[in-house]
């Protein structure tokens, strides 16, 4: 074979593989998206209940537990949680700097003063978790 010929595979045998990367690509979202639309309330309920008829078997043999199991899986549950809250408070925080910044923004431009800051509140004890929840949430 010549050189020319060996170049001209060797490019037949590299778009072979990007259009086959494309395809695993494609196919793989396709995969991803029917895997969630797949997790309906009902099916997560199936599992729930068949989880925990195999956890209570397991429980009635002697020596069986899944004590063990069932604080990892809670653990792990409540880790995914909290690292969902914390992605949506960084992300609330960005939208009301954002917003705050266009306000400001368009508020200069008109020639209207911008609005007063409140001064902050100092506590020499601060307030509980509920106290402070209640505070937030009345008007």
């Amino acid at each position: 074979m010549s050189y020319e010929q060996l170049t001209e595979k060797v490019r037949q045998a590299e778009q072979a593989l990007e259009a086959r990367e494309r395809t695993v690509a494609a196919s793989w979202r396709v995969t991803k998206d029917t895997w969630k639309e797949a997790w309906t309330p009902g099916r997560i309920a199936a599992v729930g209940v068949i989880a925990g008829f195999m956890y209570g078997r397991r429980r009635a043999r002697p020596g069986g537990g899944g004590e063990g199991l069932i604080r990892t899986v809670s653990s792990l549950i409540a880790l995914a949680s909290s690292m969902q809250a914390k992605s949506a408070a960084h992300e609330a925080e960005d939208v009301a700097q954002t917003a705050e910044h266009t306000v400001a923004t368009s508020n200069a431009a008109a020639g209207r003063p911008g609005p007063q800051a409140e001064p902050e509140q100092h506590w020499s004890n601060p307030p509980t978790a509920a106290a402070a929840a209640t505070e937030l949430s009345e008007p």
